[in-house]
């Protein structure tokens, strides 16, 4: 759960942030982390290994992001979980 805290403040901080470009607004990022939850809560129930594996880069791409304040590649980090939740 700390770590869903820590993606959702992140994800704030960097939706609060100007950007310079439009490809990936605050409203983008709120947005994808509203599905990743949604997406989060499925695969924990049915196939937990597989969320731990995805969460874990997610992470790790997450963090290199935000820290960097590229919003393009905290977007890039949201589509990656997605897609491999979709894979399901």
């Amino acid at each position: 759960m700390k770590f869903f805290t820590t993606v959702f403040v992140g994800a704030l901080v960097l939706s609060t942030s100007a950007f310079a470009e439009d490809v990936c607004t605050p409203e983008v990022i709120t947005a994808k982390t509203e599905e990743m939850n949604a997406a989060v809560t499925t695969i924990a129930a049915s196939n937990p290994e597989k969320l731990e594996q995805l969460l874990t880069e997610f992470q790790t791409s997450f963090q290199t992001a935000a820290m960097n304040e590229d919003e393009q590649a905290v977007c890039a980090a949201f589509d990656a979980l997605l897609a491999g939740a979709r894979e399901e």
